[in-house]
């Protein structure tokens, strides 16, 4: 999973916690920052499964740059087809006080 909040120049994430339900992550990092990211969880496992280049023949013969080309369109119809799920937060029960 990448999570591009942080500056990547000012140091390395530090720490990184679920909460109970697995709705959200909360992340502190080198660059003395703090994030709260509600997550999809199903959609996280099937994008970590992914693989835009199975099935492709010929993949093994095919020039860096088409493997590239053809990962890009694979991977943008994958975001496509598969919008994040956010279910509804309850403020007394996934809030912070």
């Amino acid at each position: 999973m990448s999570i591009k909040m942080h500056d990547g120049h000012m140091g390395a994430i530090t720490s990184i916690r679920f909460d109970k339900e697995e709705k959200f992550i909360m992340t502190t990092a080198e660059d003395g920052l703090m994030y709260i990211h509600q997550i999809d969880k199903n959609l996280s496992k099937k994008e970590a499964l992914f693989d835009p280049l199975a099935g492709i023949e010929g993949i093994d013969f095919m020039p860096e740059a088409t493997k590239e080309d053809i990962r890009d369109e694979k991977t943008k119809q994958f975001m496509i087809d598969n919008e994040p799920f956010f279910g509804e937060i309850d403020k007394e029960k996934d809030g912070i006080n």
